[in-house]
């Protein structure tokens, strides 16, 4: 599995705050967690409805602030496949998170590919993480809840969008 190359700028070394002392203005009001799927089947089929996908072929555009961004449905799998972590209740996190990201973090990896990390900061104790891979088009990979100590690792490499106010 590749790994973000170790020497990238971090968060702490270009001045930037903790996300555990972020002051609550900086912090969305959180989105409703949805129920937990009963199966792998069930938590892609939530993930296809709540990103507006009917077919495994289906690709459909989201605007973020650096551009579009590709979710196909085909990819979706990936998200959900450890079902202990029942990451298809986070969806309306992730949702906004692509719309309205606290930061984004261009990062290298050790494979020579290119990952956006969309951070979004919320009033909750929940923090989230969306993953978009760089390929010949911007897409989802990834995205997972998080707390906003181990959210503070992935701020690494170059800061690309910070949200004002």
């Amino acid at each position: 599995m590749a790994k973000r190359t170790t020497n990238q700028p971090q968060w702490n070394e270009i001045g930037l705050e903790d996300l555990r002392s972020l002051s609550h203005e900086h912090r969305l009001h959180s989105p409703e967690a949805i129920e937990e799927a009963e199966s792998y089947e069930g938590a892609i089929n939530i993930l296809m409805r709540e990103f507006g996908l009917q077919h495994e072929s289906d690709v459909r555009q989201l605007k973020t602030p650096i551009g579009f961004i590709d979710i196909e449905a085909r990819h979706l799998g990936h998200i959900v496949e450890k079902r202990r972590d029942a990451r298809e209740r986070y969806i309306h996190y992730a949702l906004t998170t692509i719309k309205d990201p606290f930061e984004i973090w261009r990062s290298q990896y050790d494979n020579d590919t290119v990952k956006f990390q969309f951070i979004g900061t919320y009033t909750s104790q929940y923090q989230m993480l969306v993953v978009v891979a760089q390929h010949d088009t911007h897409t989802l990979w990834n995205f997972m809840q998080i707390d906003a100590k181990r959210l503070n690792k992935h701020r690494s490499g170059e800061v690309i969008y910070q949200r004002k106010g």
